[in-house]
């Protein structure tokens, strides 16, 4: 692994980890205030993998040679599209959702089965970084940094606005927006921004001045999903509040920097090596959940213990971990690629 991809792997792995547990606790517990660890505290710290993939990708994106081609960029989409193609089918075979028309179905699909939304909205963002952003100097890419940020300000001020002025609404503008580019445009931008202006890091009087403004951040996160809770009993929100954007923004970034500090550390090489295997957990965590899941509730084995979340949670990971690895060990071409996405750099 060169050095100025292994903190890149390990933060994927990092927020690999973050986005099982996430679903984990979606998945087994009522209610954000009972999930693990921490209830309502643990949801800002866990809406955090997400943008950070998404920083992640625009940096990665950025360090491509002769990314902006017209063949390079339909040469990425190629390897992403057809392993998210494959798991939204299987996805939703898995979910086995009951009462979807034969059109809901083929959009979900085509759009990404639940946490699939993700790959469907970096590949809009592929093809426009492909279109837009290469050929630029400083000074145009920083207006389209500035404009992709004001995206993701309106789209999160969008679905605020939606919850209050209409009400709850069970996740659904949630699940609608999340497929759609300009809401994380302003993480993607930021990450190519990162890219090509390399980190500047912080002093001491800095990191003392961000941390006061991240934990203010974290506040105002906390406050929103209070608001919620206390308006309709739940949180039909969590990831897309206005209140928790700027610590999505900063507490991303500041994550990220602090593990690219740290590149060379023996435990960030650790975590490098898992790297290449979380495009393919990240797709097949969902449908191995499930099924264990399944397996659990029907052995008697669930409880309200707290001890049955992190358990869920290790057994997915390194479940889907293996499959990966099998999948990858068999040496057939067409089966990695339609289920794994190889060579995804």
């Amino acid at each position: 692994m060169g050095r100025r991809l292994a903190w890149i792997e390990a933060a994927r792995t990092l927020n690999c980890a973050l986005v099982v547990l996430a679903h984990v606790n979606i998945y087994t517990r009522a209610g954000v205030d009972t999930w693990w660890p921490g209830g309502f505290y643990a949801v800002p710290v866990l809406s955090l993998a997400v943008p950070s993939f998404f920083i992640i990708a625009g940096y990665a994106v950025a360090m491509g040679t002769g990314s902006g081609s017209k063949g390079a960029m339909l040469a990425r989409v190629r390897r992403l599209v057809i392993p998210f193609l494959a798991w939204s089918v299987i996805t939703f075979l898995v979910m086995a959702e009951p009462g979807l028309s034969v059109r809901d179905s083929l959009l979900r699909i085509l759009t990404g089965t639940w946490h699939l939304y993700f790959v469907f909205a970096l590949l809009q963002l592929l093809v426009l970084h492909a279109l837009l952003v290469p050929a630029l100097d400083a000074g145009k890419l920083r207006s389209i940094v500035i404009v992709a940020v004001a995206l993701t300000v309106v789209s999160y001020a969008v679905s605020e606005g939606i919850l209050w002025s209409s009400g709850a609404d069970n996740g659904t503008v949630e699940a609608l927006l999340r497929k759609l580019f300009p809401l994380w445009a302003g993480f993607f931008a930021l990450g190519i921004w990162w890219r090509r202006r390399g980190s500047r890091g912080f002093d001491m009087t800095a990191g003392i001045l961000i941390t006061v403004v991240v934990t203010s951040a974290f506040a105002a996160y906390i406050i929103d999903l209070k608001l919620e809770d206390m308006a309709f009993g739940f949180t039909p929100r969590k990831q897309l509040l206005l209140g928790g954007l700027a610590f999505q923004l900063l507490g991303a970034s500041v994550v990220l920097m602090m593990i690219e500090k740290l590149d060379g550390h023996p435990a960030v090489d650790m975590l490098a090596r898992w790297g290449r295997d979380t495009y393919g957990i990240y797709l097949v965590h969902i449908s191995v959940m499930l099924l264990l899941f399944r397996l659990v509730v029907s052995a008697g084995w669930l409880t309200v213990h707290w001890s049955e979340v992190p358990l869920l949670t290790a057994a997915t990971f390194l479940i889907s971990l293996a499959l990966v690895r099998v999948i990858r060990a068999t040496g057939i071409s067409w089966l990695k690629l339609g289920l794994l996405g190889e060579a995804t750099r």
